[in-house]
């Protein structure tokens, strides 16, 4: 029972992270500012490895809440599936935020394409992330 437990107590520091994440990428392109763009880049990459870990610790809560009173399954399936979809895409974003931070450190001429894409994936991921049924 701890599992499920620990993945109601971890739910939102992917969320959280992507939305503060978000909120400096706005602010460091307004102000222009390369280190506040890492640390957001650097957050990215922290809600693509706190994602596998929710979703590692989500996978034995239906088993367990199953078992409770009220509870449809086809309601835990379906927020089974929107997660699963999210997961590739906030994957896909610490990708992106990798290669956004190495190619900041190497002065590549693309980074700030990289930028732009993972700013994308993050305002995607933020209005897909909020609408999770729980």
């Amino acid at each position: 029972m701890w599992i499920a437990y620990l993945h109601l107590y971890i739910q939102y520091v992917p969320l959280i992270c992507l939305a503060i994440g978000f909120i400096l990428f706005c602010i460091a392109y307004i102000l222009e500012n390369n280190s506040v763009k890492q640390i957001a880049l650097a957050l990215f990459v922290l809600v693509a490895i706190s994602t596998y870990v929710f979703l590692r610790s989500g996978e034995g809560s239906p088993n367990l809440i199953k078992e409770i009173r009220g509870i449809d399954y086809k309601l835990i399936h379906e927020h089974e599936n929107k997660a699963a979809n999210l997961q590739g895409l906030l994957y896909l974003l610490g990708l992106v935020s990798l290669i956004g931070l190495w190619a900041q450190l190497k002065n590549k001429n693309y980074y700030k394409t990289i930028c732009l894409i993972a700013i994308c994936l993050s305002a995607l991921a933020i209005s897909g992330g909020f609408f999770l049924k729980y």
